[in-house]
């Protein structure tokens, strides 16, 4: 998949965000994430080949937690 990377913000509290650009078909959307999230030498305009993963041990951890909680709210 690619992102293009439409614009680069400085945010008042400090650090900076980048915004991307998804574009599929008829459908787009924005993405803001953290500009150290990217690789240092992005720019404005560049284009990022975007890959994703599954993390089989977050998906577990997270489970386990929701799996607690939802005990504790039906212990009542």
């Amino acid at each position: 998949m690619k992102i293009y990377v439409d614009r680069i913000e400085t945010l008042k509290a400090g650090g900076q965000i980048a915004a991307l650009r998804v574009e599929w078909e008829d459908f787009s959307a924005e993405w803001l994430v953290p500009l150290d999230a990217l690789p240092p030498e992005v720019q404005e305009g560049d284009w990022l080949d975007v890959r994703f993963e599954t993390d089989p041990a977050l998906r577990k951890e997270r489970r386990a937690h929701i799996e607690r909680l939802q005990r504790e709210l039906n212990q009542d």
